[in-house]
């Protein structure tokens, strides 16, 4: 599959605490979940001006703000600013929830074009290889995959021990075919658009393992393993992250 680009479609959510959250943030600077979205920001779009700027492509930014402090979009304002990557914002005053904000991705999700890549993402997923995007795009050209989960999920068939199934290196990097996911993840549109009831079976019951899981178990679906390209934050240790450093898995 030819990838002619990106649609990032990004859910924040300020008003809530960040759960499971490792010991000592505070030495970081995190206390909130404004923090986390401050943290994680910058990360994102430098790894989308690096990749706008190899590849010649297109990227489009979409942030749904679900009852967000203005303080968020004006995080998002400087990165824009400083890296020159557009962001349009939707912003809900009202809160509509994960199942909500959720919806609202797989509608905009749907206007994308054939060839254009679908990435769903959450506001604590920190990328920590500024390359995420273009070997994301590579697993879609040379590799044939309908959708790639960009780090490590403990509960999918990719793992650190044992044998993985059907497993692609790009970069050094290591993937292996899974069947389920969070809700970081990116996927052709098509996929989606072939499979939107499962999709939006999920925002009514808003559980991980149901519904568009189910999508995975038939489609080819990736997971990165022994490494990773974005970390959920409450799983690392955040020394040496934030200058994309070397992280540490919890």
């Amino acid at each position: 599959m030819k990838v002619d680009g990106m649609k990032i479609i990004l859910r924040l959510c300020s008003s809530v605490a960040h759960y499971s959250a490792p010991r000592k943030m505070e030495e970081y600077g995190i206390f909130e979940k404004l923090d986390v979205i401050k943290r994680s920001s910058g990360p994102l779009f430098k790894a989308l001006r690096k990749y706008a700027d190899a590849t010649k492509k297109t990227v489009d930014v979409i942030g749904i703000l679900d009852n967000c402090s203005p303080d968020v979009e004006r995080v998002y304002a400087y990165c824009v600013n400083q890296c020159g990557i557009p962001m349009k914002i939707e912003k809900h005053s009202n809160p509509i929830g994960n199942a909500g904000t959720f919806r609202r991705q797989c509608e905009i999700a749907k206007t994308c074009g054939d060839r254009e890549i679908a990435f769903f993402l959450e506001d604590d997923y920190l990328v920590v290889n500024p390359d995420v995007f273009m070997i994301i795009e590579q697993l879609f050209e040379k590799h044939g995959v309908d959708g790639v989960n960009p780090h490590w999920h403990p509960r999918s068939g990719a793992g650190i021990k044992g044998q993985t199934v059907d497993s692609l290196d790009v970069n050094g990097i290591k993937f292996g075919r899974i069947d389920n996911s969070c809700c970081t993840f990116a996927v052709r549109s098509q996929v989606l658009k072939d499979n939107e009831s499962m999709f939006l079976k999920y925002c009514g019951q808003c559980r991980e393992g149901d519904s568009f899981n189910n999508v995975w178990k038939s489609a080819k679906f990736y997971g990165v393993y022994g490494d990773t390209l974005m970390e959920h934050m409450h799983k690392c240790d955040f020394s040496g992250v934030f200058d994309l450093g070397a992280y540490k898995r919890k």
